[in-house]
């Protein structure tokens, strides 16, 4: 997180985020892509690998700012906040993108953008961990067909939130998980 170069990446996560939220297939696909025009699939291919790889990288080391950032006495750093709020926002941005098979372009890459979003369900700071599980309710709601995909990494990811009857966790893992019931037919 100390070698962020804060706030130009928090700043430009958050534009895309806040772009993306219009959930526009085509606005989507132009941030996944980076840019890149049709006739340069390649390149487009390339540039959503990197875009991706970029997002992530800021996600992990903005998710762990408590840690690396260092603070003065007993207050925290300055920048953890905002830090935090960073690797929130680029949650939000990729549950946003694998939400849109239109704008990622296969299933394959919503599985990959999911598989991305997961490990952060279960990340020690909470602000974290509150921001992917409502990444994967997004994209359950949005997709299910995609989650389905990565049903057993889902379940085995989601299941550590069920013990607790009464908390805000325990019904929202029971609404991701109603989704891939089986439709009853009205008798």
């Amino acid at each position: 997180a100390t070698e962020l170069r804060m706030p130009l990446e928090a700043l430009a996560i958050e534009a895309l985020e806040r772009i993306s939220g219009c959930e526009k297939a085509e606005v989507l696909r132009e941030i996944w892509r980076g840019g890149a025009r049709d006739e340069e699939r390649e390149e487009a291919a390339q540039s959503a690998d990197l875009i991706s790889a970029r997002l992530l990288s800021v996600l992990s080391a903005s998710a762990e700012a408590r840690s690396t950032l260092q603070s003065e006495g007993d207050a925290p750093h300055a920048q953890l906040k905002n830090t935090l709020g960073t690797a929130q926002r680029s949650l939000s941005l990729l549950a946003n993108l694998a939400a849109c098979r239109g704008a990622v372009g296969s299933q394959d890459a919503q599985r990959k953008l999911i598989r991305d979003i997961l490990p952060f369900v279960r990340h020690k700071e909470e602000g974290v961990a509150r921001a992917a599980l409502d990444a994967i309710v997004r994209v359950t709601h949005a997709d299910v067909e995609a989650c389905r995909a990565v049903l057993p990494e889902m379940l085995r990811t989601l299941m550590w939130l069920v013990g607790d009857e009464d908390s805000t966790s325990y019904r929202v893992v029971l609404s991701v998980l109603s989704k891939f019931a089986p439709s009853r037919s009205p008798a």
